[in-house]
């Protein structure tokens, strides 16, 4: 059962207890004391991390008008102390989380802020998990308190794991959920169209664990996605079967202290390869032949011979087409610290052009969040700080010229002064700015005002796997069996599927560019991001208001670019390498068209002329399959699913070629 949580600006709350519900101690504005706690748990949890508590403190509070609320157990009398605090709204049969806190406040304290609605009753429960000790608690007006775009429904899904992958697995391109639930077993929640999950485990034998990260893409081609297991002594990737329900496994033979893992097309040669940040060593990657063959190899991206690595993520700074690394690192002390960026050459080699590029730095960072904050057609990055010894967040803008300068001041960034781990970019409210998300403060989003300013919105939830699990167009994220689904707004919104032929057939590396009047907005096809998670590879686009998407360009790794003029609102697109440059001499593409896509059984044809006979459709290994064409559609129940070439001639001899999807 999913249970309402409003985030206008979340933040920690604390520990108490008073009886239950029924019996909860009526109090008003101002500081009370819980002396004890030994009252009933809540059935309904509402806070990250809810186990190992016995016993709770319950107290009632309802406001004569509308306000925004601050309850706090961050108090000088509390000092030492170790709070945990959960607020409902509603009435005891029919409680609904409003926020709840762990470790917001001074060292181990809590608060929450949240807008209270008038003459609503509101009941704040503190439980024992960490101590049982008494303490102090005040409840007074907020000052912090914004309005947030979304709010989220929480779900609790039962046992997970804290490096959680949220990505499509069957090829239907919904994203689905995958655990690494130990060293032999993998489970997979499906998601079905209605929006229910159909879960599945899978014995595997030993692989690594997602101690430190897991991600994911199409190594082998089958249009399946593989996995990227990052563990504390080696790395594993499990491969998909082509022609059955299961994977295969290949570990690294020596020791890896791996850290962010990714996926991308290293050489350019339309194969996926696989890249590990190696934390105490030069880094490892694993070159991929296409034909089965992975080798993995350590050196020459990131060689600092005591590591250092932690965070890194593949992105074309430089806009020239190729797909270039940054490096998150964090050593404190030592001359591993200073981040790295390495510029792609094209032909296989890379420059590491950190200090010329302005981002030879210090901060001790695990992660970077990179999107064109500023509109201006190239990627910059926000670089969240885990420790201020060397310095704070920034955000690093890109000047087009090959540097970056420092703009965090006025941002909002600078006055953060909580460290963390994760930091991911993606529009959640679906306004067409790029926000942040990162487990710091025990969970945020800033989004993005459009004006390089950003909004905090403290979320009590540490961050996770971002993709759609609800399938209505605005990002969700998931961590350790538990689920924020965004209950979005009235903004518009565009999912993009890439499908790579001639590049990887995730077409991660692929640059995607939308034109509506808000202006261009640029996008990658990424696998890792932010630190430890793997997250959706469908590409998602906000629109705001806007009601018509002008453009959509797609820059393949292959130097193929494909254009759309005619790309519907909330709905999930389909772009296939190659498709727009089809070879037809009639005036007006518009009037071609094939659907649905993906096709299951029946492929329909629509063109300006009657058709002949005869389809031509020619599988990925270029062998051609004659097929009969009855009232303007072919038969695809044979075809095994995976992507095709169709080519068609008209009654005026016009001749039509045009890629399809088949996925049964």
């Amino acid at each position: 059962m999913k249970h309402f949580i409003y985030f206008f600006l979340l933040i920690p709350i604390s520990l108490g207890a008073q009886q239950n519900c029924e019996s909860a101690i009526q109090v008003g504005m101002g500081t009370h004391h819980v002396s004890e706690m030994t009252g009933e748990l809540p059935g309904l949890s509402c806070i990250f991390g809810d186990s190992n508590a016995n016993y709770a403190a319950w107290y009632k509070i309802n406001f004569p008008e509308t306000q925004a609320i601050h309850i706090t157990t961050s108090l000088d009398q509390n000092a030492g102390g170790d709070t945990r605090i959960r607020v409902y709204r509603g009435s005891c049969d029919n409680l609904i989380c409003q926020t709840g806190d762990d470790d917001s406040g001074s060292v181990y304290l809590s608060y929450v802020d949240f807008e209270a609605e008038a003459n609503l009753d509101y009941f704040i429960v503190f439980d024992d998990r960490w101590n049982a000790n008494a303490f102090d608690f005040k409840i007074e007006n907020s000052t912090t308190i914004i309005n947030s775009p979304i709010t989220f429904v929480y779900e609790d899904r039962g046992p997970g794991n804290p490096k959680g992958c949220v990505v499509d697995m069957n090829g239907d391109y919904l994203d689905d959920i995958v655990t690494v639930v130990n060293s032999s077993t993998i489970k997979i929640d499906y998601q079905n169209p209605d929006g229910s999950f159909t879960t599945e485990s899978f014995s595997l034998g030993n692989f690594y664990t997602s101690d430190w990260s897991i991600t994911s893409g199409d190594l082998n081609g089958d249009l399946k996605n593989d996995l990227l297991i990052g563990g504390s002594t080696g790395a594993s990737i499990l491969l998909s079967e082509p022609e059955g329900n299961s994977f295969t496994v290949h570990s690294s033979n020596s020791y890896i202290f791996s850290q962010r893992t990714n996926m991308v097309d290293i050489d350019n040669d339309g194969n996926l390869d696989a890249f590990i940040c190696h934390d105490v060593a030069p880094n490892v990657y694993v070159m991929n032949d296409g034909n089965g063959g992975l080798t993995w190899l350590q050196g020459g991206l990131g060689d600092f011979p005591s590591g250092g690595n932690y965070g890194s993520i593949w992105v074309n700074y430089d806009n020239d087409g190729d797909m270039d690394l940054f490096i998150a690192k964090c050593r404190g002390g030592s001359d591993a610290k200073y981040n790295e960026l390495h510029r792609n050459n094209g032909d296989g080699t890379f420059t590491d052009v950190s200090e010329e590029a302005n981002m030879w730095d210090p901060i001790q960072t695990w992660s970077s969040a990179w999107a064109d904050y500023d509109h201006d057609g190239d990627f910059d990055a926000y670089i969240g700080a885990n420790s201020f010894s060397d310095g704070g967040h920034k955000m690093m803008i890109n000047n087009g010229d090959g540097t970056f300068t420092n703009q965090v001041e006025g941002t909002n960034f600078e006055n953060f002064s909580y460290g963390g781990l994760e930091n991911i970019a993606y529009d959640f409210d679906n306004d067409g700015h790029t926000d942040i998300m990162g487990d710091a403060n025990n969970g945020f989003i800033f989004f993005n005002n459009g004006d390089m300013t950003f909004s905090r919105m403290d979320l009590n939830f540490p961050g996770g796997a971002v993709g759609d699990l609800d399938n209505n167009g605005f990002l969700d994220i998931y961590r350790n069996g538990k689920i924020l689904y965004n209950q979005g707004n009235d903004n518009n919104w565009v999912k993009i599927v890439t499908i790579g032929n001639e590049s990887n057939t995730n077409g991660i590396g692929a640059r995607i560019e939308l034109v509506s009047e808000l202006g261009t907005q640029i996008q990658e096809v990424k696998s890792g991001q932010g630190f430890s998670h793997g997250h959706t590879l469908n590409t998602h686009f906000g629109l705001g208001q806007d009601t018509m998407i002008e453009q959509v360009v797609v820059k393949w790794p292959s130097g193929i670019v494909d254009t759309y003029y005619d790309v519907p609102l909330n709905q999930t697109f389909f772009s296939i390498e190659g498709e727009t440059l089809s070879i037809n001499n009639v005036e007006n593409l518009a009037e071609l068209a094939l659907y649905p896509v993906p096709a299951k059984d029946v492929l329909n044809i629509k063109t300006p002329e009657a058709l002949s006979k005869t389809a031509y459709v020619y599988n990925q290994a270029g062998q051609l399959i004659q097929m009969p064409i009855q009232d303007n559609s072919i038969s695809t129940k044979n075809l095994p699913s995976g992507v095709y070439f169709l080519k068609l001639v008209d009654s005026k001899g016009s001749v039509y070629a045009q890629k399809f999807i088949v996925q049964h």
